[in-house]
């Protein structure tokens, strides 16, 4: 994670990829943000297309648990239980086939666009947005919204951990995320709003 207007680094996520035999996929992700003091565990899962299954959250704040969550999609119903400082929370929203869970680990931005028409069109997508940065009573509970996505052509992108190619993708304004490959790997995610990008540095595929 680094700062853009300062080159300054401020935190990190480590993660890991699991494919399952039917095709469905998890991931698993640490991430910590000294800029916040910020830290922060989820685990998701997507089926084969990578619609939104299931999703785990911890979340930290100056060293305090601000809480976790379970979410869980049922066809059309996504279930969501919270356990807070202030109590436990659940909600319950309707969803459409094609979404996605912003769950905010940067190695699960690239699923997003699963649904994406490579047209170089502006598209609308439904997104669940969690509300993982809250201080409010409703910390990590989310709410249901569309943004403006677009796949923009294709590039290489040169990272520390190689050059990938990649497709270049809009994601609602400013916001510019390169996904790499079938497991829709990014490797590289601009948000110029919060002045933050995210570069993979490290990339170890596991036989």
């Amino acid at each position: 994670m680094t700062v853009i207007s300062t080159g300054e680094i401020f935190g990190h996520e480590h993660w890991s990829l699991y494919v399952h035999p039917d095709g469905s996929r998890t991931i698993s992700v640490r991430m910590i943000n000294n800029q916040f003091n910020l830290f922060r565990t989820i685990v998701h899962r997507v089926d084969k297309q990578f619609r939104p299954l299931e999703c785990q959250l911890l979340y930290y704040r100056d060293g305090k648990k601000m809480g976790s969550a379970w979410f869980q999609v049922d066809g059309h119903t996504l279930h969501a239980e919270a356990n807070l400082p202030s109590g436990r929370l659940t909600h319950t929203v309707d969803v459409p086939e094609q979404f996605s869970m912003v769950n905010h680990a940067a190695a699960a931005e690239g699923w997003h666009f699963w649904y994406c028409p490579k047209d170089n069109a502006p598209h609308q997508a439904t997104l669940y947005n969690l509300r993982v940065d809250a201080t409010t009573s409703e910390a990590v509970l989310g709410r249901v919204h569309t943004r403006t996505i677009q796949h923009l052509g294709s590039d290489d992108i040169e990272t520390p951990a190689g050059t990938f190619a990649s497709d270049h993708y809009a994601f609602g304004g400013p916001s510019r995320i390169w996904v790499h490959g079938e497991d829709r790997m990014p490797v590289r995610l601009r948000f110029e709003a919060a002045d933050t990008e995210f570069v993979l540095s490290k990339w170890q595929p596991i036989a």
